[in-house]
């Protein structure tokens, strides 16, 4: 009995110390057995289950010469950040809050805060699970980016099909360009912070606005299948930028906000994201050409007056139809009495 204790023994220490961990990493000891200092905290909603180890307990070393600001993760605080980011997309899309899906998040042992955040799915018989691995130190808006983009694929799949909803990259960054317009980098609570700051409102929209006005927009096609020199640099401020007009613009749209969300749920249905778009849209777009046209137009928004000084979009239209229908008299019959009526400029020509 002693013999075979002893050789069960010797295994698990041989998986422990030469399994390579992620990224070809051999993982510690400490990293993979628990302590008394981990800790697993729950949100409020009960969806999100975060896994770490205590503050106190930790030392995280800053990322110096990166000109990035980091916040130091602690288990109980980033449950809270966690709903806030889903409370944030789901008034962006004017959504119930019904998921069914749980969403695991493990801060790690990490020395090197640049290392990305992992995000892991895993079906089961009654649906997804997601797996959510972030470095005990991350950017903001890095967080933000991968929480957003995990709500979002929880209220795809909520179907359960075997088949993964694949999110097009310019719907996960433009919700988070919203979130961010909206609530910043304070969306996440930070344990060196013991105040709540309040700022007036104004157009969360000028900067994104401003940018596109001096840079070349991308074509939805891009914006769609995105290449590898559009993800870095200056192309992927671009990107990002066009990525938050395009959803601002749908969701300004006749019922906007609900045909995202059935866009959301035939994206497992679908192939590729331009089928469950032009189905959710339909009513809009006959097609990805019909798309363009539309983008084309949203893009000369960026280009005039400031928002909140200009007229609406409903106020333009009525306005341009004053000037292109004319009060007039005429007679339907001769020797009638003439009345007033409107006609247009086509008829006057």
């Amino acid at each position: 009995m002693t013999a075979l204790f002893r050789l069960i023994t010797s295994a698990l220490l041989a998986v422990v110390f030469y399994s390579p961990g992620l990224h070809g990493q051999t993982p510690r000891l400490d990293a993979i057995l628990p302590t008394a200092n981990d800790i697993t905290a729950r949100s409020v909603s009960q969806q999100f289950i975060i896994h770490g180890k205590r503050l106190s307990n930790r030392s995280v070393a800053p990322l110096s010469g990166s000109g990035i600001t980091l916040v130091r993760l602690d288990p109980s605080l980033l449950a809270v950040t966690c709903d806030r980011v889903k409370a944030g997309v789901l008034r962006e899309l004017d959504a119930p809050d019904q998921w069914q899906g749980k969403i695991h998040v493990t801060i790690q042992n990490a020395s090197d805060s640049r290392r990305p955040i992992d995000i892991r799915t895993e079906h089961f018989s009654n649906g997804w699970q997601y797996h959510i691995y972030v470095p005990e130190s991350a950017a903001p808006e890095r967080l933000i980016r991968a929480l957003t983009h995990a709500v979002l694929l929880e209220m795809a799949n909520r179907e359960g099909q075997p088949r993964l909803a694949e999110l097009p990259l310019w719907l996960t960054e433009g919700l988070t360009g919203l979130l961010l317009s909206h609530g910043g980098a304070d969306l996440v609570l930070r344990p060196e912070s013991r105040t709540a700051r309040r700022e007036m409102p104004g157009d969360p929209f000028r900067s994104v606005r401003e940018y596109l006005a001096h840079h070349p927009a991308l074509t939805i096609n891009q914006l769609g299948l995105p290449t590898a020199d559009l993800l870095e640099g200056e192309n992927w401020q671009t990107y990002q930028a066009c990525s938050q007009w395009l959803v601002i613009e749908l969701l300004k749209m006749p019922e906007g906000r609900a045909r995202l969300r059935l866009f959301l749920n035939l994206l497992p249905r679908n192939l590729n994201w331009q089928l469950g778009f032009l189905a959710a849209f339909e009513p809009q777009f006959n097609g990805l050409l019909d798309l363009e046209k539309w983008w084309a137009i949203c893009l000369l928004d960026t280009r005039g007056r400031d928002q909140w000084q200009g007229w609406s979009r409903q106020a333009s239209w009525d306005k341009l139809h004053t000037i292109t229908h004319l009060p007039a008299r005429e007679t339907s019959l001769p020797g009638a009495m003439p009345v007033w009526s409107e006609i247009t400029l086509q008829q006057i020509i």
